[in-house]
C-alpha cells in the first residue's frame, strides 16, 4: 500500500515515518520522505503526508509548481532579513504551530536545531493527535 492509500486510512502517518527515508526538510523543518515507493512531504503538526509522486522527477515537478509552500522560501528570506543566516543544521519552527493558528510570519518563527525541532513537534503531535477541534491547547516550553 503506497502513500495515497494510506491517507485514506485512518492510520496516523506521524508515526509510520520512522521507517521512511527523509531526504531532506523544508524551511519549518518538515521532512522530505521517501517510503513505499513514492515520496511524500510530512506536516507534522497533523501527521499527514502529501503524496509527491513515485520518482524524483515527480517530486520535483511537485516542489517546483508550489515552490513557496513546499520550501517555506519565501518566509526564510524575510526571517535572514531581520536576523541574519539561519544556522547550519537549523530550521524556523513556529513558536505557535502552523496547526493550531500560528502565522506565517517571521515573528512566529525561531531557529531551532532539526533534532529538537522535530522532537518537539512530535511531542506536540502525540499530546494533541486526539483532541476534537476547537479544544483548547497550552503549550509549555521546557528546557
Amino acid at each position: 500500500m503506497g502513500l495515497s492509500e494510506k491517507l485514506a486510512s485512518d492510520l496516523s502517518l506521524f508515526e509510520q515515518a520512522t521507517d521512511s527515508v527523509i531526504f531532506a526538510f523544508d524551511a519549518y523543518g518538515m521532512p522530505f520522505i521517501y517510503r513505499d515507493d513514492e515520496f511524500g512531504h510530512l506536516d507534522y503538526g497533523t501527521g499527514k503526508i502529501d503524496p509527491m509522486g513515485r520518482s524524483v522527477t515527480d517530486w520535483a515537478r511537485i516542489l517546483i509548481e508550489d515552490f513557496a509552500l513546499f520550501t517555506g522560501w519565501p518566509l526564510v528570506e524575510a526571517w535572514q532579513k531581520e536576523h541574519g543566516g539561519l544556522p547550519v543544521g537549523s530550521r524556523l519552527f513556529p513558536c505557535r504551530p502552523f496547526f493550531l493558528g500560528g502565522d506565517y510570519k517571521t515573528s512566529n518563527l525561531r531557529a531551532v536545531s532539526i533534532a529538537d525541532g522535530f522532537g518537539a513537534a512530535a511531542q506536540i503531535y502525540n499530546q494533541t493527535k486526539d483532541l476534537p477541534d476547537g479544544a483548547k491547547v497550552e503549550i509549555v516550553v521546557a528546557d
